[in-house]
């Protein structure tokens, strides 16, 4: 592999990353409040609020710093996830749930864009450069006001009992459906990346 095209899928990472990067700024701080027991409450309050950014949420998340346009368009992935939370099953104070999610599919309009900056120009993974990150980002932003097209999630998630309040173990699946499916690709790109960098290391 050139390293002109392993320069190019470094940088669109890079570039991705500023999107992705900002989804963090859907973190949640653990928080509590009195009221009826039960998992299925609980875990519908914690994705509502994850996707609408308001109400309780029970589960615990890292307070993340926000990034502007790539919040707003973290945000706006988020709200237009719909859910559906399925079977529930309880084992004494761990239970599991089943949870489908209906979300923009935000990965599939990022290349498409990335294809429409860069002219056609792609990498050796087929992944486009962009030089033009703000404006990027601002297409994105721009169709996910319009209909687009979505992606269907199928997520199980643990919850486990503490005081009077079932908390939503943090998931990475789940988060990757809030995102319209960017974080697992990001999470590939990277491993992608780094097992490249160990073989020409080998070589």
């Amino acid at each position: 592999m050139s390293e002109q095209k392993m320069t190019g899928s470094a940088r669109f990472a890079a570039r991705m990353g500023r999107l992705i990067a900002a989804l963090a700024a859907l973190a949640l701080l653990l928080s509590a409040c009195g009221g009826d027991d039960g998992p299925r409450r609980d875990l519908t309050a914690t994705l509502t609020c994850l996707q609408t950014g308001e109400g309780e949420a029970y589960v615990y998340r890292a307070p993340a710093r926000e990034d502007g346009e790539s919040s707003a368009i973290a945000r706006a992935i988020a709200e237009r996830t719909a859910f559906t939370v399925g079977e529930i099953a309880r084992d004494g104070e761990t239970a599991s749930a089943s949870v489908q999610l209906t979300a923009p599919d935000a990965l599939l309009l990022l290349r498409e864009e990335a294809e429409k900056a860069a002219s056609g120009a792609e990498t050796a993974e087929g992944f486009p450069s962009a030089d033009d990150a703000a404006a990027l980002l601002e297409a994105v932003g721009e169709r996910l006001d319009a209909s687009v097209p979505t992606k269907t999630f199928d997520v199980t998630v643990t919850l486990r009992l503490v005081g009077e309040r079932w908390y939503l173990v943090p998931s990475g699946a789940l988060d990757d459906a809030f995102s319209g499916g960017l974080l697992g690709e990001y999470a590939s790109l990277g491993a992608q990346a780094i097992e490249r960098l160990a073989e020409e290391g080998e070589g």
